[in-house]
């Protein structure tokens, strides 16, 4: 698939694995980052009474900008239905100014996560690990380098080591829960050993 390369060939330039330039922004995408940034940046400023920072329009840019390259690229998935509800929700978690706080963290609502569905196939090159199957991780990526739909990894191997940006930008705080990177806890980055369920024997 063209542009999977971190830069291109020929070129020292480094490259972002989702385009800098993602063409026009898909509706779809931008009603879901409204949802998760607009919004709230919106509530919080009327119950300070200051005006929103750039900081979230920024933010809010590069989650539009990343998942309209993913929609584009058909690697991932994104229901109507799901965004609805997740403006819903996140509209009842901004009521009133009692969530309101000097960080202006938001929460996210539970049915605005998990909400970015992979349309690939195992072993397929990646570029989030919200791209592949539940159950596998874009292996060997990097904010600049592509990875691999590909099984949790033993213990012993190095983990936690880059971050995922569509992931990232899109708010899916909990991705690790469908698309674990170990078989077992990732601890001090480094793949631990897999803790035996407790026996229910006495």
């Amino acid at each position: 698939m063209p542009g999977l390369g971190s830069s291109e060939p020929g070129s020292d330039e480094l490259k972002p694995v989702y385009p800098v330039d993602a063409g026009p922004p898909d509706p779809l995408a931008t009603r879901f980052c409204d949802a998760v940034y607009s919004l709230p940046a919106k509530r919080l400023a009327a119950c300070s009474g200051k005006p929103a920072g750039p900081a979230a329009g920024i933010v809010q840019g590069q989650c539009v900008r990343t998942l309209t390259a993913a929609l584009a690229l058909h690697s991932v998935k994104l229901d109507p239905g799901d965004v609805d509800r997740c403006t819903d929700a996140m509209t009842r978690a901004t009521t009133g100014c009692d969530w309101a706080t000097p960080a202006g963290a938001a929460p996210l609502p539970a049915e605005c996560d998990g909400v970015v569905h992979g349309a690939l196939s195992a072993n397929a090159p990646c570029r989030s690990s919200l791209e592949c199957p539940d159950g596998l991780r874009c292996q060997g990526l990097s904010t600049i380098d592509t990875g691999t739909c590909a099984a949790p990894k033993a213990a012993g191997f190095a983990c936690n080591l880059a971050d995922d940006m569509l992931a990232t930008f899109a708010r899916q705080d909990h991705y690790d829960r469908a698309h674990p990177e170990c078989a077992g806890p990732c601890v001090a980055r480094m793949c631990r050993p897999a803790t035996p369920a407790p026996s229910s024997r006495k």
